[in-house]
């Protein structure tokens, strides 16, 4: 009852409860946070470039009229434009004006109209290059208050000289004023669903933990020996289902129970072993496959130097890396022996996939064991035979114990000639070489025929060196 009283502790102090809370808020947290991460700088970024864009083509229109007008003295003609500018009522332009002679010839507020500019103003004309609009930070007085700016200027031409500037005062706040209120109006909201989230997950996880609570309780009373226990738990969702299982494997060891008390141990033997005849049966078929063998050369004597952590680490390396180029050309795994793979290929290309494969195999041990020699680790090296004809697949063993596996001349022809390669050498049988449709690709050495085993004429065999160019 002790385990009980703990998991109960545990769920009433916080459990599902708080698991719940956390991941929620986590999961709000993260989403607001991801939204406002790329959306923040998008509407900045949209915001900025209106801004800029309607003050930019303003003071485009406004010099575009302004060179005849400045050098015919239409004061007029100019006020007219930047009363239609003003109009159009945009939101953050505090001044637009034209400056002639270092004074605004015409200016929105009209206390400054043909009053010379300010020297701050006379700075950032100094510094304009070119003849297109340029843009520039800076600070403005207005009703006492000192306001972050940007002020934009474009350059008035008459021909090809500037004879004047267009010059347009745009409130920083008008620009980020709307994003710092909506992100302010962001953490509001999250606080605001954080709360309600946190409220409506306590009452949710109150009504999950205690039918978990019986289900815990009645799984500590049947571990105690009470298979008369049974849950009333009605709900249609996982706790109701989880309820409902429960009770069936109560009632199902409960079975079990009074049966074992009339069926002897030979029974339950037989039992199992007409289940095994039923579902699967121990025979195979004939076909014609490619055998890929592979073996660890000077394993044994390295192993009996290493510790056995390590044997395991680097022998799982060497024959993952093997695993996974003979995979890549579609061989598939029979069986690990030890340090050797045994792997088969079928199919139309099954003997070019093979030769392939091991050939890659080499390249990749090569490769391995130039980065372990220059850190200093001991190089391991593997042979490979390759070899293809007929053989018998199936479910061999017994009935109680089945291998699928293939059986054969052929699989033995393989094994051999793995064993007979030296290390990092490929050994090949005539025949997977005849078999290949490409093996005019295959950079081949032809050996002196050898005597194998199991065969009274010596077979043709071939070194495999590579592929060609």
């Amino acid at each position: 009852m002790e385990k009980t009283n703990f998991m109960s502790s545990i769920l009433m102090k916080g459990g599902i409860r708080l698991k719940l809370m956390v991941t929620i808020t986590m999961i709000l947290v993260l989403s607001i946070g991801f939204i406002s991460f790329f959306s923040f700088p998008i509407i900045e970024k949209t915001i900025q470039e209106k801004a800029f864009n309607v003050c930019e083509v303003s003071a485009q229109n406004i010099s575009a009229a302004g060179g005849e007008a400045l050098l015919s003295g239409q004061k007029i003609m100019l006020e007219d434009i930047l009363r239609g500018v003003l109009d159009a009522n945009i939101e953050g332009m505090l001044e637009v004006s034209v400056i002639f002679k270092d004074k605004y010839f015409v200016n929105s507020i009209k206390e400054k109209s043909q009053k010379p500019i300010e020297e701050s103003v006379k700075i950032s004309l100094s510094s304009i290059k070119g003849s297109d609009v340029t843009s520039q930070k800076g600070t403005y007085e207005k009703d006492g208050k000192t306001l972050e700016v940007y002020e934009f200027y474009k350059p008035i031409l008459y021909q090809t000289r500037t004879i004047g500037y267009t010059r347009i005062v745009f409130s920083e706040e008008a620009i980020y004023g709307s994003l710092r209120k909506l992100k302010s109006l962001g953490t509001t909201i999250l606080i605001i669903a954080l709360g309600v989230s946190l409220l409506i997950i306590f009452f949710m996880a109150n009504s999950f933990s205690k039918p978990i609570l019986k289900i815990a309780k009645a799984s500590q009373m049947v571990n105690e020996g009470n298979l008369d226990i049974r849950l009333d738990i009605n709900q249609n969702d996982e706790v109701g289902f989880l309820a409902e299982r429960f009770n069936q494997m109560v009632s199902g060891l409960k079975e079990k129970f009074h049966m074992m008390k009339f069926v002897s141990g030979s029974t339950v033997n037989m039992i199992k072993s007409n289940l095994g005849e039923t579902e699967m049966k121990l025979g195979g078929q004939r076909t014609n496959l490619a055998f890929f063998f592979s073996d660890v050369r000077g394993f044994t004597a390295w192993s009996e130097k290493t510790t056995p952590e390590e044997v395991v680490s680097v022998l799982n390396h060497y024959l993952d890396l093997q695993s996974e180029i003979i995979q890549k050309y579609h061989g598939d795994i029979d069986k690990y022996v030890g340090d050797e793979i045994m792997a088969v290929f079928s199919g139309e290309d099954k003997e070019d996939n093979c030769l392939r494969a091991s050939i890659e195999v080499i390249a990749a041990i090569k490769r391995e064991n130039e980065t372990r020699v220059s850190a200093g680790q001991t190089p391991l090296t593997v042979g490979i035979g390759v070899h293809c004809g007929d053989v018998v697949v199936g479910n061999m063993g017994s009935k109680n114990r089945m291998d699928f596996t293939a059986i054969g001349d052929t699989v033995n022809l393989s094994a051999r000639l793995c064993s007979a390669a030296e290390p990092l050498h490929i050994l090949a049988s005539g025949q997977i070489i005849e078999k290949s449709k490409h093996k005019d690709q295959f950079d081949l050495r032809e050996l002196e025929p050898v005597k194998v085993k199991g065969k009274e004429k010596p077979i043709s065999v071939y070194n495999i060196l590579g592929m060609k160019g």
